[in-house]
């Protein structure tokens, strides 16, 4: 099994640590929630955007339940 150095150097990640990361998460979530989704005429980035509102609340959902998970172990 690999693992990853975290930029203090270290193998070991906090709990704390962990949940401050799923908290920046989703804050960049809410961030853009309800953005407007621009009409450029480029299908593809509209596309993007709204499929990105739209997975938005059930990720938001999914990161709010693992953070809830880690602080109860």
């Amino acid at each position: 099994m690999s693992s990853q150095n975290t930029s203090k150097g270290s193998d070991f990640v906090s709990r704390q640590e962990i949940i401050e990361e799923i908290d920046r998460r989703i804050g960049l979530l809410k961030e853009h929630e309800n953005d407007a989704i621009e009409i450029t005429g480029n299908q593809y980035a509209e596309l993007n955007r709204a499929l990105s509102k739209v997975i938005g609340v059930p990720l938001m959902g999914e990161l709010t339940s693992m953070k809830e998970y880690i602080q109860q172990m």
